[in-house]
C-alpha cells in the first residue's frame, strides 16, 4: 500500500512494515488495519464513487445549456386611426 509519511513523502509498505510510528496491519481491498503502542485503527478506502463492478457509469459531460424558453408574442393593442 502507499502511505503519506508525516514528512510529505510517499512510501510503499507492505504488513508487518513500521511507517512513522504505525505498524500496517492487515490490508484488505477496501481497507487496512494500523496499530500503534496497542491502538488498533482501521482505515476505509473511500471508492462509493466508483460504479458495482459489470456496470457502465453515467456520463460525466455536463448536460447542454438551456435555452431561454421564448414569450409568447403579446398582443399589440390598436393605436388611433389616421
Amino acid at each position: 500500500m502507499l502511505i503519506k509519511k508525516n514528512d510529505g513523502t510517499t512510501v510503499t509498505a507492505s504488513s508487518g512494515e513500521d511507517v512513522d510510528g504505525w505498524q500496517v496491519g492487515k490490508i484488505g481491498r477496501d481497507r487496512v488495519s494500523l496499530i500503534m503502542n496497542g491502538e488498533h485503527v482501521e482505515a476505509v478506502l473511500g471508492f462509493a464513487n466508483k460504479p458495482p463492478p459489470g456496470n457502465t457509469p453515467q456520463s460525466t459531460q455536463p448536460s447542454p445549456p438551456i435555452s431561454p424558453q421564448q414569450t409568447e408574442a403579446q398582443p399589440q393593442t390598436p393605436g388611433p386611426s389616421s
